[in-house]
C-alpha cells in the first residue's frame, strides 16, 4: 500500500479494521472510495450497540481524510457529504455488471405473449426490500392472472425470509414463487427478461443490478421516490413509477406503456456503454 500510487476501496470497510486504517493517514490520502450502497447507510445502525458507536467514531475520522469519492448515483455522495462533512472530490463511476444484459439475445416478441402478469418482488432477502408492504398492496390482485417471483437467496436472515414466504404463500398460494438458490447469471437474466413488472421498494440505493437490466429490457419498474437511485435515474430521463404513490394495486397499474419504456432501453444502453465506462474510469485513475 505504501508503494501504491492509488488505493481504491470497493465498498468502505467496517469493523475493527477501521482502527488500523486510522493509524496510516498518509495511506488514506491516496484513497478513492467507490460507494457500493450499503456502506453509505451504516450510520443508521451505529447507535444500536456500543461497538457500532465506536466504529462510527473512527469511520467519521477516516471519511474526512479520504480525498476522492466515486459512485453511480450522485445522491449517495450527497448523503455522505451531509452526514460526515466530507470535502472530497466527487467522481461518477460504475462497474460493468456481472450479467452482460447489453449483449443479451432478446427472444422473439411472439415468445413473450401471454395473459399472465409476472411480477418481481424485490432483489434479495434483505428486510430493506420491505416485502411485506409489497405483499399487502398486491393482495387485491390475489385472484388475478399473476405470478410473483421473490428472490430470497441472499442478504437476509432465515426468520425474516421464512415470514415473507409464509405470508406470500398464504395470500397468493402457488402464484407466489420464492427463489432460494443463487441462479447462474444467464438464467437470472432470462428470469428478468420474462418479468412484466418489478417492484423495488428499498428505502435506500439498492438492487441496481436488477433495476438496470429491467429498465433496459423495457419493463415497468416501481421504486420508492426519494432514494438516491430513483432520483438519479429520473434525472437521466428514465421512466419510473413511484411505488409509494399507490395504497393498493390493480391490473390497470400494470398496463404496458411501450413508447416510454422503449426510451428506457436507449437511456440505459448509453449510460452503461463501454465507451462511457472507459471515460469515467480514466477520470478516476488519472
Amino acid at each position: 500500500l505504501r508503494r501504491a500510487s492509488k488505493i481504491l476501496y470497493h465498498q468502505l470497510p467496517h469493523g475493527p479494521v477501521l482502527f488500523l486504517w486510522n493509524l496510516f493517514p498518509r495511506l488514506l490520502s491516496k484513497v478513492t472510495w467507490i460507494i457500493w450502497g450499503g456502506d453509505v447507510y451504516i450510520y443508521k445502525q451505529s447507535k444500536e450497540s456500543l461497538s457500532g458507536m465506536i466504529y462510527e467514531m473512527f469511520r467519521k475520522i477516516m471519511i474526512k481524510r479520504i480525498p476522492h469519492i466515486a459512485s453511480f448515483a450522485p445522491g449517495d455522495y450527497e448523503i455522505i457529504r451531509k452526514v460526515y462533512g466530507t470535502k472530497a472530490d466527487y467522481f461518477p463511476s460504475m462497474y460493468p455488471l456481472p450479467v452482460d444484459f447489453l449483449h443479451y439475445s432478446w427472444p422473439a416478441i411472439s415468445e413473450k405473449k401471454n395473459d399472465e402478469i409476472k411480477i418481481l418482488d424485490g432483489n434479495s432477502g434483505n428486510p430493506s426490500n420491505f416485502h411485506h408492504e409489497i405483499i399487502t398492496r398486491l393482495e387485491p390482485m390475489k385472484d388475478a392472472a399473476i405470478k410473483i417471483y421473490c428472490p430470497l437467496s441472499y442478504s437476509g436472515n432465515p426468520d425474516y425470509t421464512a415470514s415473507v414466504e409464509e405470508r406470500g404463500k398464504k395470500i397468493f398460494g402457488n402464484k407466489f414463487i420464492p427463489i432460494h438458490e443463487i441462479l447462474e447469471p444467464d438464467k437470472y437474466l432470462n428470469l428478468l427478461y420474462g418479468i412484466d413488472v418489478a417492484i423495488m421498494n428499498h428505502d435506500r440505493q439498492q438492487g441496481l443490478g436488477n433495476i438496470l437490466p429491467l429498465l433496459y429490457f423495457g419493463k415497468k419498474v416501481f421504486m420508492r421516490q426519494g432514494t438516491s437511485s430513483y432520483e438519479y435515474l429520473k434525472s437521466t430521463g428514465c421512466h419510473l413509477y413511484d411505488f409509494s404513490s399507490f395504497d393498493t394495486f390493480d391490473e390497470s397499474l400494470f398496463s404496458s406503456e411501450q413508447e416510454k419504456l422503449k426510451e428506457n432501453t436507449r437511456i440505459i444502453g448509453e449510460l452503461l456503454s463501454e465507451k462511457r465506462c472507459r471515460e469515467l474510469w480514466k477520470r478516476i485513475l488519472n
